[in-house]
């Protein structure tokens, strides 16, 4: 018997965009659901259609909370989760529209180890287009039967849509109300697990339409407004946490063992919550570089003007490297000898056992 999953969903006003997620909630889940709303202080007619919601026979399961006035996404989330009585808990956006069996193959992801806690699903706001002409149930249903049951580790996962075993809440609790509005609760959340040895994973079939920041622009109309608050909220992130770094390395052996162990170490930076890009001289072609990790990039360079088109794109990246690593000694030579031109630290990638 299937468990039971709370879908937790803040609403501040945007009826429309709000019915139109409850209604893709409606036809495509399958899996049992409770539906927990929080009503942080909408107007009418949202506050009027939350309420009837309770007489939709469609839904078999409803909670709705009132707030007079609008508390912020993550204190109206924290209320949800304290609401929460079930094994699954999901933290839904009001702007996103779910599709087919999208519910039931994050949960399954979720399911596949003990040490997986949160999932998010694939997206637009992950980078995946839909192509332009298609439906989104006609490109979700393509997109399920090409990576359903398929999985790929991530740093943090996006607060859109984020899912939680029951136990995750239990260890590390509720998102911080420090930040402002929807502002790196979820990256907080997520390196609080991660250091709790929970993985974060994304369901790559399962997919999530996301109308990015629709009630930030009802929220703030000038878009100033908004920017200063991320602003203090990264400020105050990043006095706690740090930046993020990003990583490269330049790989042009062919030593299968030295290209295992470059592949073990991406992985490693990767999941300690670094943005990694690799690039790979074509000639290791025959060694296959899984992509185990999201935050992981792959770029395959040909052998002409190998080092030129490395210089370029570290040169012309607009969040630079913090570190460089090469395999040679040869490459870290000259590579050193511009290190100030790369803005970046070399370092001789460790070859030995």
């Amino acid at each position: 018997m299937q468990e039971l999953c709370d879908i937790i969903i803040p609403v501040w006003n945007l009826k429309e965009t709000t019915e139109r997620c409850i209604e893709s909630i409606i036809t495509h889940t399958r899996y049992p659901y409770r539906l927990v709303m929080i009503d942080n202080g909408s107007d009418e007619p949202t506050k009027t259609y939350l309420e009837q919601l309770k007489n939709d026979t469609r839904i078999n399961q409803y909670h709705c909370i009132r707030n007079e006035k609008n508390l912020g996404a993550a204190p109206a989330y924290n209320q949800g989760m304290k609401a929460s009585y079930a094994p699954y808990i999901l933290l839904l956006n009001n702007d996103t529209v779910v599709t087919e069996r999208w519910l039931s193959e994050m949960i399954s992801v979720a399911e596949l180890a003990n040490d997986i806690g949160i999932v998010n699903p694939d997206s637009n706001n992950l980078g995946t287009t839909i192509p332009k002409g298609a439906s989104l149930d006609e490109f979700a249903q393509k997109h399920m039967s090409e990576y359903k049951g398929r999985s790929i580790e991530m740093a943090e996962a996006v607060g859109f849509c984020y899912l939680m075993k029951r136990e995750v809440l239990d260890r590390i609790g509720v998102w911080s109300e420090e930040y402002g509005f929807g502002n790196y609760e979820e990256t907080e959340h997520c390196i609080l697990a991660r250091k709790e040895g929970i993985r974060i994973m994304l369901a790559q079939g399962a997919f999530v339409f996301h109308e990015e920041h629709a009630t930030f622009n009802t929220l703030f109309k000038k878009r100033s407004s908004f920017e200063e608050i991320f602003e203090n909220d990264k400020k105050k992130f990043e006095e706690k946490y740090g930046k993020n770094k990003r990583v490269l390395y330049v790989v042009t052996t062919t030593d299968r063992k030295v290209l295992k162990k470059i592949d073990t170490a991406t992985y490693t930076t990767a999941a300690g919550g670094t943005w990694v890009h690799v690039i790979v001289k074509d000639a290791t072609r025959d060694y296959v570089f899984e992509r185990k990790h999201r935050w992981i990039t792959f770029f395959t360079y040909s052998p002409h003007f190998f080092i030129v088109r490395c210089f370029l794109k570290i040169y012309f990246k607009k969040k630079r490297y913090d570190e460089i690593y090469v395999d040679s000694n040869a490459l870290y030579a000259v590579f050193k000898r511009y290190a100030l031109f790369l803005r970046a630290k070399i370092i001789l990638f460790e070859q030995s056992e």
